[in-house]
């Protein structure tokens, strides 16, 4: 193979170091990450330094793993399909029933109807509001509603 032009050559390099691996693991997530640094700017003249890309790829190994870390903490608990205990579901029903005793009903109609799911749109339609009516509304009856399940 003909030698190739600076940075080519490093781009081939980690091109090979990635296809001699066999896993999507943070090392070849940190090899793809110094291909990226090669083709943002070629024709920079750090691009190629051994110390430069191995501070790259470390970096892309890294930030791969922290990813990982969030996306277990925050994404995998809120998928979980667990079915609430019969505690929790009093509980529920109970704060419910005394946020409709005290929020006005169209507030209460309002956080029912957004807690349902429903689109913002939709609610402001049946409210008869115009949407940035509607999330000031929602604001002040989630504030109101706070306030008034902690006491």
């Amino acid at each position: 193979m003909a030698d190739l032009p600076h940075p080519w050559d490093a781009y081939a390099s980690y091109q090979e170091k990635l296809s001699k691996r066999s896993s999507v693991d943070d090392l070849a997530w940190g090899l793809e990450s110094a291909l990226d640094k090669i083709l943002d700017n070629p024709s920079a003249t750090d691009v190629t330094r051994s110390d430069v890309l191995a501070r790259v790829v470390a970096n892309g190994a890294r930030r791969n793993r922290y990813d990982k870390v969030l996306i277990k903490k925050f994404v995998e608990p809120a998928t979980e399909s667990t079915t609430p205990s019969c505690e929790a579901r009093i509980e529920v029903r109970s704060d419910i029933r005394h946020l409709q005793r005290v929020l006005s009903l169209s507030d209460f109609r309002m956080l029912l109807a957004v807690g349902a799911g429903e689109k913002q749109a939709a609610i402001a339609e049946s409210e008869k509001i115009a949407a940035p009516a509607l999330r000031a509304r929602l604001a002040r009856a989630r504030a109101l509603a706070i306030i008034k399940l902690a006491a």
